[in-house]
């Protein structure tokens, strides 16, 4: 093997071991613990499901995307919901995702998005409609697909219009 061939391969390993350790760091599960006193199991499940929604960073955005190459807002929270492996309070559909508000009511936990938590769903809607759904990272950030852009991490604001739901199914 030549020299530059073994750099090439040298440095594909370096940057797999970077993007590991990146990840790692960024969802260490004690970033989500507001206490000594929340569960490991909910940590790990928390984990698992934004591990997979940051596999999809980068993914560009199509309108009525539900993955695994583009995806709108719903279509993504839908595919890190139904595909992360992570355990969840009920399950997930395209049709419920449509609809989050209404189908997943009774998970509602709070119309403040300030309230959210790693892992939660934030359904933005109006007259019933969801709008615009993203998923809650912490530090008042969250991952989504958006129009410019595709799916990345921003920060966590209100929606002009719009009332909130936090909704927690993990």
């Amino acid at each position: 093997m030549n020299i530059k061939n073994h750099l090439k391969k040298v440095l594909a390993v370096l940057l797999c071991m970077a993007v590991v350790m990146t990840s790692v760091a960024f969802v260490s599960p004690t970033a989500f613990a507001e206490d000594e006193s929340t569960p490991t199991t909910e940590i790990s499940q928390t984990t698992k499901l934004l591990n997979y929604a940051y596999k999809q960073k980068g993914k560009k955005y199509k309108y009525g995307g539900f993955g695994p190459n583009s995806f709108d807002c719903i279509g993504f929270v839908y595919y890190v919901y139904s595909h992360s492996g992570a355990k969840l309070k009920t399950s997930m559909t395209k049709k419920k995702a449509y609809n989050l508000k209404k189908n997943f009511g009774k998970y509602i936990v709070s119309s403040n998005i300030k309230k959210a938590q790693a892992g939660d769903i934030i359904a933005y809607y109006k007259g019933g409609k969801t709008k615009h759904a993203v998923i809650a990272i912490g530090n008042g950030k969250c991952i989504s697909a958006k129009t410019k852009g595709g799916v990345k991490i921003s920060k966590l604001t209100g929606r002009s219009g719009c009332k909130a739901a936090v909704i927690r199914i993990v």
